[in-house]
């Protein structure tokens, strides 16, 4: 059942009501919690894998400084709580440690909305947005999260390591941000983009991507193993949905076109693997954070 707020709302904004149908569609109605067509990213190999949070194939292919080809991998969600729900739902992952610059899986297993837990048991698990929250760009910068990873390395040389960087997902950084996307318009809206051309936020976020490839540079150049760069999902900028074929910006729920489940894999050259075992669950101090923080996080970065 919908409420009388949310069906005001879909009458004051009709391409609501679109991206509902297509939700409803390709999630059979409610019934998938994930995109069952997708790959198990546990089950390939990597030693690290680095996330970059809503990053195109394609514009990853443009600003690639890798000594790798940018292919694809098919994700299993179209937004971060679906990709969280259908990589990590009911594992056993005490070989792996998992970094962090997005609190969406701590919104779900810390009971600050009502939409379930993901049952998931890491060995560490390192929220790099408690501590390194920039107020004046609303995000993590990307240097916090190299530095957090590269320490989880040191701390856990025998496990595997998953890196989530925020970026490019919006709020965008570099020279096209500071001059269009200032004060409230950071919490950026891909339906009314704040005014923006397209062409202004298409470049506002290969400049995000491009300030953020250098830190993973550093991250890489830091440890040893095999290392594979992707993401949890695309980006959709104006591509048509399905089945209704409205232009499509951000990354709605359950939209499972090729721009937004189409994610990048680049698998880079290694000299030798790590030795990686499961162990316990290490002692990690975690401080639990208001509810209302967890939430402000999340509308700095765009979710309402």
């Amino acid at each position: 059942m919908y409420s009388a707020a949310q069906v005001a709302r879909g009458l004051r904004r009709p391409r609501l009501i679109a991206e509902e149908i297509n939700r409803l569609y390709n999630s059979q109605f409610g019934s998938k919690s994930y995109n069952d067509d997708g790959v198990d990213f546990i089950t390939e190999e990597w030693d690290t894998l680095v996330l970059l949070d809503a990053c195109r194939a394609d514009v990853l292919r443009q600003c690639n400084p890798f000594d790798a080809e940018v292919g694809t991998r098919t994700s299993r969600g179209s937004q971060t709580i679906e990709f969280l729900r259908g990589t990590f739902e009911d594992k056993d992952l005490l070989d792996t440690v998992y970094v962090t610059a997005n609190p969406q899986l701590y919104r779900l297993n810390n009971g600050v909305y009502d939409r379930g837990e993901v049952d998931v048991t890491f060995h560490a698990q390192i929220d790099v947005w408690k501590d390194n929250w920039d107020d004046e760009v609303r995000t993590v910068r990307p240097e916090c999260v190299t530095d957090a990873a590269i320490e989880a390395h040191q701390t856990y040389p025998d496990k595997r390591v998953i890196v989530h960087y925020i970026q490019p997902h919006a709020p965008f950084l570099g020279p096209t941000a500071q001059k269009h996307f200032r004060g409230d318009s950071l919490a950026f809206d891909w339906e009314t983009r704040e005014g923006a051309s397209d062409e202004i936020v298409q470049q506002a976020y290969k400049e995000t991507l491009e300030v953020t490839l250098p830190e993973v540079e550093r991250l890489v150049e830091s440890i040893d193993g095999k290392v594979v760069i992707s993401s949890d999902h695309g980006q959709a900028m104006g591509e048509r949905g399905f089945p209704v074929p409205i232009k499509t910006y951000g990354h709605p729920p359950s939209n499972y076109i090729p721009a937004l489940v189409d994610v990048p894999w680049v698998e880079l050259p290694f000299e030798r693997r790590r030795d990686i075992v499961a162990g316990t669950r290490a002692h990690v101090e975690h401080d639990p954070v208001e509810h209302d923080i967890v939430q402000e996080r999340l509308v700095d970065l765009g979710y309402r």
